[in-house]
């Protein structure tokens, strides 16, 4: 083996060393697994009354301190109970619902459900 090569491997070995050191794993540990948002009903005729639940396993070592609600524009309802809401949608289009779950840390998750809201 040359010696350029030799050098270019043994370079290219402390630099991924370096870079493990600098930059460890980091747990990529969801506050909720699964989160989710259950809706019904998810489609139907305007205007269109929702009950929305949160879904997902708490996992033990995370305490959600924060829900909140975006309706696909406004009101956002913010809460600290994971109690059923619901909402009716009184114009026709596609909404966006958004459930963000925030944790005694700081730590945020996110969840989307799509509404259907139709004519007659």
């Amino acid at each position: 083996m040359k010696l350029t090569t030799m050098i270019v491997l043994l370079v290219l070995a402390v630099a991924f060393i370096a870079a493990y050191i600098y930059y460890p794993a980091q747990s990529q540990q969801l506050p909720v697994h699964g989160l989710g948002i259950r809706a019904k009903p998810s489609s139907g005729i305007a205007p269109l009354a929702v009950n929305l639940t949160a879904a997902g396993d708490y996992l033990d070592n995370h305490t959600i301190v924060k829900y909140v609600w975006n309706y696909g524009g406004s009101p956002i309802i913010e809460t600290t109970s994971p109690a059923p809401r619901s909402y009716t949608f009184l114009t026709p289009g596609n909404y966006t619902v958004t459930l963000t779950v925030t944790t005694s840390s700081g730590e945020t998750q996110s969840a989307t459900k799509l509404i259907e809201v139709n004519t007659a």
